[in-house]
């Protein structure tokens, strides 16, 4: 992973599940410039699984997790254009087919 500069913004997403954890933050990162870092305060065990295969499928880049007691601190830079617009990959047990039939 890359070494962090400060965060140009910081989302506090304790106490919140997947997938919702997932959505916030990908929302905050798109209304974000190219190159910024989004600091990411998360205590969902999901996100940290689910989170970096998201941020790969939009071009964002995870640069560092800190682990705090309870929580992680995960900072984020904000890569190009959104290469899709899949919401958020959390395991829900529903496939990518069964979500396009609906």
């Amino acid at each position: 992973m890359e070494k962090r500069s400060e965060a140009d913004k910081i989302i506090d997403l304790r106490g919140m599940s997947c997938p919702w954890s997932i959505l916030k933050a990908k929302s905050q990162l798109i209304a974000m410039h190219q190159g910024e870092v989004l600091e990411v305060l998360a205590s969902d065990p999901l996100m940290f699984e689910d989170f970096p295969k998201v941020l790969g499928q939009s071009g964002h880049h995870l640069i560092e997790i800190n682990e705090q007691q309870g929580y992680s601190r995960l900072y984020v830079r904000r890569g190009q254009k959104e290469k899709n617009s899949k919401a958020a990959g959390c395991q829900t047990g529903i496939d990518e087919t069964e979500t396009k039939r609906r």
